[in-house]
């Protein structure tokens, strides 16, 4: 028989929890720790963080990832045996990993290889263990009277995977919520949990009675192996009476057991009802902080959508500007190219026309050095053309006057040999005429030599002032005897410096 009327259950906290961090989600309980630590953990630094098993390596689970290990499995069932031992409960209560280890538990003890009996279960955001060590476990269908919590909005463990749990029961009992992943404690969850407890407190009455009667049947089966025992009718009436009396002080102990669990869930719902009636105190209070909030929620919410707006069309319109001012940007690129272009042409082309105008300049100087040298080439030309006009008028001057002085010396020189033949006696007549002519031939050949060179040298000092009053600078003289005579040659060396520019 129970060992007091008020039920027991054990509650077993999630992944990266604890006892304490579990037992303050949910109220007054039974609670175990797990026995390992876990490396990584959300909670404050004041907290353990803990787990039933490991799925991977460096100390870590994932309820999502097929795995081959369970690390620290055993030492967890070890822990709970140890819990049932020092308490003996009636059922098992748990939340994330929690659950999925209390599911393990019952398949245990329906096996037979958990020596104490879960009379019913409550799973909070359970799911199947995906770890290979545990599919024989999982095959069994769990005929135990179970309640299923799960979180519509749960995103650790999604709402599938708390169903495929559930269906692993024979008649589960489920309940959703619109939360995530926690413990619910209002509303309609809350009514579902506590008329599930409710309900079940008479039917483990009944079963523990129930129970004991199904113990006397065995001691009935027994007595009937062991009728030939039984010597006489009488000590048959006594054992009879004795089973009786049995029977009856096991009712008696029942009916006043019923009766104190009837005062103490009187007790229990007069407390219940002034915690609820605090509790919704509390939730109205909260729901109008809840209302004030939600207010001035939607208020921020529409400053912030005004400012929000404001913001799109100041963005906006910076957006324009931003584009038009690249695209004058784009456009100003581009113009500026076609300058550099524009002006890389002009100074290719600036460049040609200097060097075309240096080269115009070179050509123009030399041709107007070409013209100077010509000009003064043609002034000397022109020079030289009056000079020797000149010089031949002289000449033929000097011609005319030598043959005008070569006629009257010629005469003088016939008139005196006329007067001197008449001095002569008649018979040197024929010498003298004979030697006359050869001596005048003579003197008139010296006569005329002498004249002719006189009359040469006067015509060289002419000639030879003319050229340097020119501007000439040597004149040279060679004789050249020809014919008996002598040709005058004059060979006039011209040096005249040119005007540089």
């Amino acid at each position: 028989l129970m060992e007091s009327s008020k039920l027991k259950i054990l509650c077993l906290h999630g992944y990266r929890q604890n006892a304490n961090a579990f037992r303050a989600k949910t109220g007054s309980m039974h609670y175990v720790d797990a026995p390992h630590f876990s490396n990584h953990s959300d909670n404050d630094a004041e907290t353990e963080a803990r787990s039933w098993w490991f799925s991977q390596e460096n100390n870590r689970f994932s309820s999502k990832d097929i795995t081959d290990l369970c690390t620290g499995f055993q030492e967890s069932v070890d822990a709970i045996d140890n819990a049932f031992q020092q308490h003996k409960f009636d059922g098992i209560l748990g939340f994330s990993q929690g659950a999925c280890m209390a599911s393990l538990i019952c398949s245990l003890s329906l096996q037979g290889k958990f020596q104490h009996r879960i009379r019913f279960a409550i799973l909070i955001s359970g799911f199947v263990s995906k770890s290979s060590g545990h599919i024989t476990l999982q095959q069994q269908e769990l005929n135990i009277p179970s309640l299923h919590i799960v979180g519509q909005a749960d995103e650790i463990v999604p709402k599938e995977m708390s169903l495929a749990l559930a269906n692993r029961f024979v008649s589960p009992h489920v309940v959703e919520h619109d939360g995530g992943h926690y413990v619910p404690s209002k509303g309609p969850t809350r009514e579902a949990l506590k008329s599930f407890i409710q309900h079940k407190k008479i039917p483990l009455l009944l079963f523990f009675l129930f129970e004991e009667l199904l113990n006397c049947s065995c001691h009935v089966r027994k007595f009937h192996q062991n009728m030939s025992d039984i010597i006489t009718l009488k000590n048959e009436v006594n054992h009879w009476k004795s089973v009786a009396e049995s029977f009856k002080n096991n009712f008696a102990t029942l009916k006043e057991e019923y009766n104190d669990f009837q005062a103490e869930s009187r007790e229990l719902e007069a407390e219940l009802e002034a915690q609820l009636d605090q509790t919704e105190k509390k939730n109205s209070d909260l729901m109008r902080h809840n209302q004030q909030l939600k207010m001035e929620c939607n208020g921020l919410r529409t400053k912030l959508e005004c400012l929000q707006n404001e913001n799109r069309k100041q963005v906006t319109m910076l957006e324009e500007e931003l584009n038009r001012l690249r695209v004058e940007r784009d456009e100003l690129h581009r113009y500026v190219r076609e300058l550099e272009q524009v002006n890389d042409h002009l100074e290719r082309a600036h460049r040609e026309a200097e060097v075309s105008l240096e080269d115009y300049d070179r050509r123009l100087n030399e041709a107007i050095e070409r013209n100077a040298l010509l000009e003064s080439e043609l002034d000397e030309k022109d020079a030289l053309r009056a000079h020797i006009q000149r010089l031949k008028e002289e000449t033929r001057d000097l011609k005319q006057e030598l043959d005008v002085k070569g006629r009257i010396e010629q005469t003088a020189y016939v008139k005196n040999s006329r007067m001197s033949e008449s001095h002569i006696p008649n018979g040197d007549v024929k010498r003298v005429s004979l030697r006359k002519p050869l001596e005048r031939s003579t003197s008139t050949g010296e006569v005329n030599r002498c004249s002719a060179t006189t009359s040469r040298l006067t015509a060289f000092t002419i000639l030879t002032d003319l050229w340097r009053r020119a501007g000439f600078h040597y004149i040279s003289l060679n004789k050249v005897s020809f014919n008996g005579g002598v040709l005058v040659r004059v060979v006039v060396v011209v040096r005249r410096t040119k005007s540089k520019k």
